[in-house]
């Protein structure tokens, strides 16, 4: 084994004050926390701005609400039958309906029996117009009545649906027709 001199033993103590003095000062290691503060503000800043810039719609539905009546003649005596408005979206048009003959003043072509439809108009599309018109000599006939049920088959599409919605909502005068729309089963 070689003995070491004296210049290579203070060469040595030096390299191993200059590397413990680094250590010391962190000259080894990343400081990762101003990163994750800046990672922070940025995720922070992107959710706020998603929020605000995100739209969403909500669509008021009515839940059908269950009751039992105390089954007293005297109710049945003051009480109309309800009327059931029915409006059905088709690949057709749109027929519109009411329980036990109830829309009598408004049958197609008044023949008794005969529901009440709106065709598809003559460019393919559905007529929002005369179903809004048919709805209102219903509400005139049937003042009292707010709620409707809305029935579609699977493959109309979504902004139909929400058109009749607001039409059956809404007559021409901004005056509520049935706005408490109801939804039946098969509507996807």
């Amino acid at each position: 084994m070689t003995a070491m001199t004296a210049s290579g033993r203070k060469r040595l103590r030096r390299e191993r004050e200059r590397l413990e003095s680094a250590l010391e000062d962190g000259g080894g290691e990343i400081n990762l926390v101003p990163y994750l503060d800046i990672v922070t503000n940025i995720l922070m800043f992107l959710i706020v701005t998603a929020q605000a810039m995100l739209t969403v719609a909500n669509i008021e539905v009515v839940l059908p609400e269950y009751s039992q009546s105390s089954g007293g003649a005297d109710d049945k005596k003051d009480e109309k039958p309800p009327l059931n408005l029915t409006v059905t979206i088709t690949g057709k048009g749109f027929t519109v309906a009411g329980s036990d003959g109830a829309l009598g003043v408004v049958y197609q072509d008044d023949i008794p029996g005969k529901l009440p439809t709106v065709p598809m108009a003559a460019d393919g599309r559905y007529d929002f117009t005369k179903l809004q018109s048919l709805l209102v000599k219903i509400k005139l006939r049937f003042a009292k009545e707010e709620s409707a049920i809305l029935s579609a088959n699977p493959d109309i599409p979504y902004e139909t649906i929400i058109g009749v919605m607001d039409v059956l909502r809404a007559g021409p005068d901004k005056n509520p027709l049935f706005p408490k729309v109801l939804f039946s089963t098969g509507i996807q």
